[in-house]
């Protein structure tokens, strides 16, 4: 696992070297799924990531999970098993979580487990993940989401979004310049 603080300025170069280091021999380029509500502050970063990734980044290749177009706890199942059935690569998954440092982003090979802070048992969705620290753990995690900083949650989202970008894009590149 590869862990960056936000506090340490340029984070967003750490997040996009430990995401190219993932997808770096993968054939193809990962379907990124964004998991969250945007209704919910703490939970938003999901949706806006994908947004991001869409709208400002532009990014060439599948996004699931956006403002307009959320992947939540009710249908996460459904959008995992369709991303299965029709793409052949590997899944980027990016989700808000709740922890004990806030505003540290979690880079890893393997899956996450959706909602888990709301205590609901869905199973591991993804291949790589990314999870930012939006607020901490409390009695009720609930509460500790709606009352997430808005703030700093939009600007990890811009930051994860950049580097997601950033990776695929060199990810492109370098592969194009080996298949020469």
């Amino acid at each position: 696992m590869h862990i960056v603080n936000t506090a340490n300025s340029g984070y967003k170069y750490n997040i996009m070297s430990a995401v190219y280091n993932m997808i770096e021999y993968d054939n193809l380029l990962p379907i990124i799924l964004c998991i969250g509500s945007p209704d919910v502050a703490g939970d938003s970063l999901g949706p806006l990531t994908g947004h991001l990734l869409t709208h400002k980044y532009n990014i060439r290749t599948f996004v699931y999970g956006t403002i307009g177009r959320p992947v939540y706890c009710s249908n996460v199942i459904d959008v995992y098993r369709f991303i299965r059935e029709k793409h052949c690569a590997k899944i980027l998954a990016v989700d808000a979580a709740l922890g004990y440092q806030l505003n540290t982003i979690n880079i890893f090979k393997g899956g996450i487990r959706p909602a888990a802070a709301l205590n609901k048992n869905l199973p591991l969705i993804g291949d790589y993940s990314i999870t930012a620290n939006v607020s901490y753990c409390a009695n009720n995690n609930y509460v500790s989401l709606r009352w997430a900083d808005k703030k700093s949650i939009a600007a990890m989202a811009d930051n994860i979004a950049f580097a997601i970008s950033d990776a695929v894009m060199l990810r492109k590149i370098i592969f194009a310049q080996k298949a020469v």
